[in-house]
C-alpha cells in the first residue's frame, strides 16, 4: 500500500494508506475487479446518467414525451406522453411554483411575459406522492407500490438516449452535485411576513420590483400562503440586487 493526503476540515490533511496497484486491491476483496466495479459506479452515481435517468423517470410520470435524438438526426418519441390520473380523477402532475422572476414567449404572434415556474417538491417526493395517489394502483407481484412497469421503457431510453447510443459513464466527466431544491431563507419569509401584515410598505416593495421584472401580487388574505408567494418575490428580488451590484463592480475595471 502507500500513503495518499486526503483534504479534512479547514487547510487540514489526513494520511490515509491506500491500494497502490490494482492486484493489491483485487487480492484484498478476494474477488477479481473489485476496484473497476466500484470506479464505474462512482462514475454513473456521482456523473451523468443518474441524474438524466431520474429525469427520464419524471418526465414519464408526468405524462410528458420522452425524447431522444436518433443516429439520423430526428427526433424518436420512446413513449408518448399521457397524464396519469389519482383517485378523484385529476391528472398528477410535478407540483410547481412561481419562481417570482419572468420570462418572454410568444403567444398568438404577440410577445409576451409568462412567470418562470421551478418545481416546488424533490424528484423523491414527487415519485412517492405519484405512487401512493395513482389510480388503478401500480404494484409489484407482492402488492407494493412500484414502478416496475416502467422497466421497459427505460430500458428503451437507456440505450439510445445518447444521440442514439447507449447511456454510459464517461471518466472524463466531472463529478456532478445534487441540487436541492430551493428553499425560502428565514430572512426572506420573515422580510415577507412585514409586508403581508403591513409592517413594512407593500406598495413601495412591489414598485422596486417590478424594476426587476418581479411581479408581486396582491396578498390574498390568507397568510401562510401570501408569505410563501411573497417570500419568493423577496428572494428573486435581492438576487437580483445582487446581479446588478456585481455588473456596476465589473463595469468599473
Amino acid at each position: 500500500m502507500k500513503e495518499k493526503r486526503y483534504g479534512t476540515l479547514g487547510s487540514l490533511t489526513v494520511p490515509v494508506m491506500v491500494y497502490a496497484t490494482f492486484d493489491e486491491a483485487d487480492k484484498a476483496a478476494g474477488k477479481p475487479g473489485v476496484l473497476l466495479d466500484i470506479a464505474n459506479d462512482n462514475l454513473h452515481y456521482r456523473g451523468g446518467p443518474a441524474a438524466a435517468t431520474r429525469e427520464a423517470i419524471v418526465t414519464l410520470l408526468n405524462g410528458e414525451d420522452l425524447t431522444v435524438a436518433g443516429k439520423d438526426g430526428k427526433q424518436v418519441v420512446i413513449k408518448k406522453g399521457q397524464a396519469f390520473l389519482d383517485k378523484a380523477g385529476k391528472e398528477i402532475h410535478v407540483k410547481m411554483k412561481d419562481s417570482g422572476k419572468k420570462e418572454k414567449i410568444t403567444k398568438d404572434g404577440k410577445e409576451v411575459e409568462v412567470p418562470i415556474l421551478i418545481p416546488d417538491e424533490s424528484e423523491g417526493e414527487f415519485v412517492r406522492r405519484f405512487l401512493a395517489a395513482v389510480n388503478p394502483p401500480w404494484n409489484d407481484k407482492d402488492g407494493d407500490p412500484s414502478l416496475e412497469r416502467l422497466q421497459p421503457v427505460l430500458d428503451q431510453w437507456a440505450r439510445s438516449a445518447d444521440e442514439g447510443n447507449p447511456l454510459s459513464v464517461d471518466a472524463k466527466e466531472p463529478e456532478r452535485k445534487p441540487k436541492a431544491p430551493p428553499k425560502l431563507s428565514e430572512e426572506d419569509k420573515a422580510l415577507a411576513l412585514e409586508f403581508v401584515t403591513g409592517k413594512k410598505d407593500l406598495k413601495k416593495f412591489t414598485a422596486a420590483a417590478a424594476k426587476y421584472g418581479i411581479e408581486v401580487k396582491p396578498p390574498t388574505g390568507k397568510q401562510d400562503e401570501d408569505v410563501q408567494t411573497l417570500g419568493w418575490n423577496v428572494k428573486a428580488y435581492f438576487k437580483a440586487k445582487q446581479e446588478e451590484a456585481k455588473a456596476a463592480v465589473k463595469s468599473q475595471f
